[in-house]
């Protein structure tokens, strides 16, 4: 299946337990393939959410995303932010047609993942994968095979960490300032590292 349908995501979370611990934020960019102009077009999307007080946020979560509680409980509730996401979703992904998905491009992407599945799980839904493929494009994967390969002198492979070592500013612990990196940083790795492959 070739994907003409790319979502650039991230999630801050309270906490690292999807079961127990709620989204905080979800972030993304779609890059959507014109068939007609030959070329993707994008929409950017950045949602806050004020989660069911049966969920858990860890103090030491809201502060390594720098969030306050009462900023939390400003925002628009779980429920609206999943119809907001799924109808942003629906506009691009046709979900009754198992070939159409987006491909979902994250940094440790088995985190998101699983926050989004237990997003869609908590509103009683379970076709996540209706809209995503199954096989996520990792980056942080690819920056192991890159950094193994040549050798790069990095501390760590966390993401502000490679951002800083390919010049790329990076708002870290924001979703949106994760995925503005990340989409700067794949494209940085595909066009310098992967012609060859």
């Amino acid at each position: 299946m070739a994907f003409e349908k790319l979502l650039y995501f991230d999630t801050e979370t309270g906490g690292l337990n999807p079961e127990l611990n709620p989204v905080l934020s979800l972030s993304g960019c779609i890059y959507n393939l014109n068939k007609d102009l030959g070329q993707y077009e994008s929409e950017e999307f950045n949602f806050f959410t004020n989660p069911p007080s049966d969920y858990v946020i860890e103090t030491s979560a809201l502060t390594l995303n720098n969030m306050t509680l009462d900023f939390i409980r400003q925002q628009e509730s779980y429920s609206q932010t999943y119809e907001k996401l799924v109808n942003l979703f629906d506009k691009y992904i046709d979900k009754y047609n198992r070939s159409d998905k987006f491909m979902l491009i994250a940094y440790k992407s088995d985190f998101d993942v699983s926050f989004l599945e237990a997003f869609f799980k908590y509103h009683k839904n379970n076709f996540l994968f209706s809209y995503i493929s199954h096989y996520t494009l990792d980056v942080y994967e690819l920056v192991k095979h890159i950094y193994y390969l040549y050798n790069l002198p990095l501390e760590d492979l966390k993401l502000s960490t490679v951002c800083k070592y390919f010049g790329i500013e990076h708002e870290a612990h924001t979703s949106i300032g994760d995925v503005h990196a990340l989409l700067q940083l794949y494209n940085k790795l595909t066009t310098t590292y992967m012609k060859g492959f």
